[in-house]
């Protein structure tokens, strides 16, 4: 039963992480894709923080890089789901 919990933990973590952090070659990937109009927006979200039930944090980002932050999470959560592991590599994956 915790291996399950630990499990879904690290699942959630890997799918969470994308929403967190924006790579210079995901900036790089929608500078050189076609422009879609509105792509210059700027728009907010509040995300949960971790380990607190309440506290948000709110982050602002370009209409363009939370696309490529939503594809890259549903990229890395097909990769979990295809690959039958919950995590690759990480620090959860060796049983501990």
């Amino acid at each position: 039963m915790k291996k399950t919990a630990m499990i879904m933990a690290a699942t959630a973590s890997c799918i969470w992480m994308p929403l967190t952090t924006t790579s210079v070659a995901a900036k790089q990937a929608a500078a050189s894709d076609e422009a879609q109009p509105g792509d210059d927006k700027i728009r907010c979200r509040k995300i949960a923080v971790i380990g607190s039930l309440v506290k948000k944090t709110k982050v602002c980002k370009t209409v363009a890089e939370w696309r490529i932050i939503s594809e890259k999470g549903n990229r890395n959560a097909r990769d979990v789901v295809e690959s039958g592991q919950a995590c690759a590599g990480g620090p959860m994956c060796n049983g501990g």
